[in-house]
């Protein structure tokens, strides 16, 4: 099994905290900037964002990670071009093309947005969610399902899931423990 060395790991590294990786953008992202944000789990940007993965104006090739995440958000072909031309995007296209997950005015409101709606889930859920994600999104369909099964037993075996469904049905909301380690 092939494991990343140092630059690729700013990128990639991202895949294995347990928790959610919001990436804001606003302005020029390009090249290693763009390398390290394909590895978060969300990318919030400005319509008018500066994109693009310009390693090809060096004579380059992507070699920071970001390659694992680009080839879940976007068709072989589209991920091709970027990197074979350092063509600039804007944030608009960026969306369109799903190299980002959200356009925002406030890049950084949005992401903190985002981090709070996901701060009312269970961290339990929330940690299983991304590890069967990042598991599973290019596993046979038996490995999915066999993952997804035995993460939601963990998750309604935790002690989160009861203190979640408490927090639905009572007004007074009850802090959540510390998350499983998955």
């Amino acid at each position: 099994l092939w494991k990343a060395n140092k630059a690729q790991y700013i990128s990639s590294g991202w895949r294995e905290l347990p928790v959610p990786v919001i990436i804001a953008m606003h302005g020029r992202c390009w090249g290693g900037g763009m390398q390290i944000s394909l590895g978060a789990d969300f990318r919030i940007t400005t319509p008018d964002a500066n994109i693009s993965i310009m390693e090809a104006k060096w004579g380059l090739i992507p070699d920071m990670g970001g390659t694992l995440g680009l080839r879940e958000l976007v068709s072989q072909d589209v991920a091709k071009e970027l990197a074979m031309t350092a063509k600039n995007v804007s944030g608009e296209e960026a969306k369109t093309i799903g190299l980002v997950t959200h356009l925002a005015d406030d890049p950084v409101k949005a992401a903190f947005e985002m981090a709070e709606t996901i701060k009312k889930q269970n961290p339990d859920a929330v940690a299983a969610v991304k590890k069967l994600y990042n598991k599973s999104w290019w596993s046979s369909q038996g490995m999915v399902l066999a993952r997804e099964s035995w993460y939601q037993v963990c998750v309604l075996m935790s002690k989160n899931y009861r203190i979640k469904g408490y927090n639905q049905v009572n007004e007074k909301q009850r802090e959540f423990l510390p998350r499983k380690k998955w």
